[in-house]
């Protein structure tokens, strides 16, 4: 007696069969055993398991047909015949697989990312959906498919998409889309499509937003027609009439704008910008007037509001006038629409912004009035050559005095370094500056000799070793970090509280992260509620690793990073100039916290960056974000003392320059190295402090232009002195150590390789 195969359904089968040829009695019946072995095709493991079913089945007949089967299912199938003496011997069991059938829906479906858009040229965001197959697919999956169908207002947008099966069925899947429309309601469907099933699964459907472009305003000309004489003053304001086709953007609605000014003539015109809005602020670290007004050459401030507008002033000929420079501001704190100067040149650039991004217009200039009037003229000519003739005086006298400079008059190794009056310090910096910087070498030793007494016995303990990047930079005991041990974790970091201008603990100066220590790293952050982080190093530097890369970067999968249970999602990055700005968003539990990283990538392999104003404006940068926030910031290059120790010295000799009369740069290294060893590690980063402050305590008095001293008039007749080697600084060039000794008169031979940090 053998089975056969009549028909396969997806339900079930056909069998029949022959009686047997010996059937020792009359067969009153025959039994069927159906096991039901296994699905054909892959379940996945988020899914229910399956349970398996076993069918006994009698009769009669020679045949029998089996409907009670699942899809796509293997079951094994024998045959016995039954006599009054009982059940025969099965048959050999034969295999049979049922066809398939309509696949249930997927499970899991999902928008997992909107990605972009990056540029203004293009709209390229891309939707990244993600789904697991089908607990039940039926059948040999085959493809997905469905549809996009987005809205905006009486607009449609309407796209079909499919994704083909290759190779071994996977449980889970993702597909991203790239042609989606700017601000567009969209919703997206997918089915399960199974091999020879005509009907796909039923639908699951989900829906998303698209986000707005980067207006394609970038470098748009002619945007505006700009009159001072229109203003209700010429001398300090203009009239700007914004063209109503800069509100026309392809990349979605333009929802405000902001108008940037700064001086031409005395610095290049700034170059137009586009890029992703991290925050609602639509500053994006320009100045404010306030900060500007200072500067002898004005930088780039706005002086347009925060998300100005919605409600312009329509002109008859469509235009949005906005005028510049209207505004008394000298006890303002936000942004402020303060007065121009007269007969002054200024480049005025409009950003736009849509919801996601902002791009910059071409830049356009404008004159303001002069103050012309005779009396005016006459003063201004009299009072010039009497200033000469003093001038001539002071500098005659000086030049004596000079010659007689001494260091035992300014520091003695009992008494320390005195203050210096900031009126003085131009003079004080020449002085430090002349003989191959011989009174500073004398400075930074007696600082070098100045013992510390301090315990750092926890950071020598043998189980922290392997925690410390080099053996002989460690913390203090006293101001270390300790870090919680709620979770049975270590307390020991290679971190220390800094005392900033204002306040303690203003600063966490900490070394490059190691691979064994992110995790600490990233614990810190969230247990001392950091929101900064300052890096002034690159991850390897001269074929060296001098940081782990303890952070996600843009090219990882998914912009993300996970040390143990901390997850930090790279939401967002800037890259300028000098700097690139990073937006972490760290995870740990149900604690979630946003973290700004600000990396400077100017600092070079060896000695000091060559541009003193760029580490001046990054820390200005970083200043105007910070604000008035009281949580620390962890500041860090390699070792977490040079690169380090001089950028918080430098903040702190910022906020001294704008609030005392004098200034310490010596002490305020010491009580720095009080605190962190070798705070301010060599030579070359002493005396970068000392340049940074020589540009700032000229910028600021040369800030005073309508009350120009003797020395800003001395040091612009130094400016004109050619030099290969001018430092170029924000608004004007900033002149070498040679150019001044040679503009005071001291002729000495080429600077050493310390001329130049």
């Amino acid at each position: 007696m053998a089975l056969k195969i009549m028909e396969i359904s997806n339900k079930g089968f056909h069998v029949n069969w022959l009686r047997p040829l010996n059937q020792n009695g009359i067969v009153n019946a025959y039994r069927l055993e159906i096991q039901q072995v296994e699905p054909l095709y892959l379940v996945p493991s988020s899914c229910p398991r399956i349970s398996l079913v076993n069918f006994t089945e009698e009769t009669h007949l020679y045949d029998f047909v089996f409907d009670r089967g699942a899809p796509s299912f293997v079951y094994f199938v024998q045959v016995a015949a039954v006599n009054g003496a009982g059940v025969g011997v099965y048959t050999r069991p034969i295999v049979i697989r049922t066809l398939s059938d309509k696949p249930d829906p997927v499970s899991g479906f999902a928008v997992q990312s909107i990605d972009g858009p990056y540029t203004p040229f293009l709209y390229n965001a891309t939707v990244t959906i993600g789904w697991t197959i089908p607990c039940v697919s039926n059948g040999a999956l085959e493809a997905f498919e469905g549809e996009f169908f987005g809205t905006k207002g009486e607009e449609k947008h309407e796209a079909t998409w499919e994704y083909v099966v290759r190779g071994s069925v996977r449980e889970n899947y993702t597909f991203s889309y790239d042609d989606l429309r700017p601000e567009y309601q969209y919703k997206v469907t997918i089915r399960a499509r199974v091999r020879e099933i005509a009907i796909s699964s039923d639908s699951t459907m989900k829906e998303f937003y698209s986000p707005a472009g980067i207006p394609d305003t970038f470098g748009i000309e002619n945007w505006a027609t700009i009159n001072v004489f229109s203003s209700p003053n010429p001398t300090r304001s203009a009239d700007v009439a914004i063209s109503e086709k800069l509100f026309n953007s392809s990349a979605g609605e333009i929802i405000s704008v902001a108008l940037l000014v700064s001086e031409c003539g005395c610095q290049d015109d700034p170059k137009p910008l586009y890029g992703v809005v991290e925050s609602d602020s639509c500053s994006m670290a320009v100045m404010r007037w306030q900060e500007a007004i200072d500067f002898a050459c004005i930088p780039q401030y706005q002086t347009t509001c925060i998300r100005w507008p919605p409600n312009f002033e329509k002109s008859e000929a469509g235009e949005f006038i906005f005028t510049i420079g209207q505004d008394d501001c000298e006890d303002a704190e936000g942004f402020c629409n303060g007065h121009l100067r007269p007969n002054t040149e200024y480049s005025v650039v409009i950003r736009t912004f849509t919801r996601h991004g902002f791009s910059d217009s071409a830049v356009m200039h404008f004159r303001t009035d002069a103050l012309v009037a005779l009396a005016v003229i006459i003063g201004i000519v009299t009072g010039c050559l009497l200033v000469a003739f003093i001038v001539g005086l002071f500098i005659a006298k000086r030049s004596n005095s000079l010659l007689k400079w001494s260091t035992d008059d300014m520091m003695s190794s009992d008494d320390g370094v005195p203050d210096v009056e900031l009126k003085k310090f131009s003079d004080h910096y020449i002085g430090m500056m002349r003989n191959s910087k011989e009174n500073l070498t004398k400075e930074f030793k007696l600082l070098n000799a100045v013992t510390m007494e301090k315990d750092f016995s926890m950071a020598a303990a043998k189980h922290n070793e392997t925690k410390n990047r080099y053996v002989n930079i460690v913390p203090y005991d006293m101001n270390r970090v300790l870090l919680s041990t709620e979770d049975g974790e270590t307390e020991y970091i290679n971190a220390s509280y800094i005392t900033g201008f204002k306040r303690s603990k203003d600063y966490i100066a900490t070394q490059g992260p190691k691979l064994e220590t992110c995790y600490d790293f990233w614990r810190m952050c969230l247990q001392c509620n950091v929101k900064r982080i300052v890096m002034l190093t690159l991850l390897r530097e001269d074929e060296k690793v001098k940081c782990y890369g303890y952070y996600p970067m843009s090219n990882m999968k998914n912009r993300s990073i996970q040390f143990r249970d901390i997850h930090i999602q790279l939401e967002s990055e800037a890259e300028f100039p000098i700097y690139k700005k990073r937006i972490f968003v760290v995870k740990k539990g149900d604690v979630e916290k946003k973290i700004a990283q600000y990396h400077f990538t100017k600092w070079p392999d060896h000695g000091c960056p060559q541009n003193p104003s760029d580490l001046i404006e990054f820390t200005r940068t970083y200043q105007i974000e910070k604000k008035n926030s009281t949580s620390p910031t962890v500041v860090h290059c390699s070792a977490g003392v040079g690169r380090t120790g001089t950028f918080i010295a430098l903040d702190i000799i910022m906020q001294t320059l704008r609030t005392r009369k004098s200034i310490n740069i010596y002490e305020i290294v010491r009580r720095l190295r009080c605190e962190r060893m070798k705070m301010v590690q060599t030579f070359h980063q002493y005396c970068l402090l000392y340049q940074c402050a020589y540009i700032l305590v000229n910028k600021t008095s040369s800030m005073r232009w309508s009350k120009k001293s003797v020395l800003s008039r001395r040091m612009s007749r130094i400016q004109q002195t050619p030099s290969n080697s001018s430092i170029q600084s924000i608004g004007r060039e900033i002149p070498t150590h040679s150019a001044i000794l040679k503009a005071e008169g001291h002729q000495n031979g080429a600077p050493n390789a310390d001329s130049v940090v």
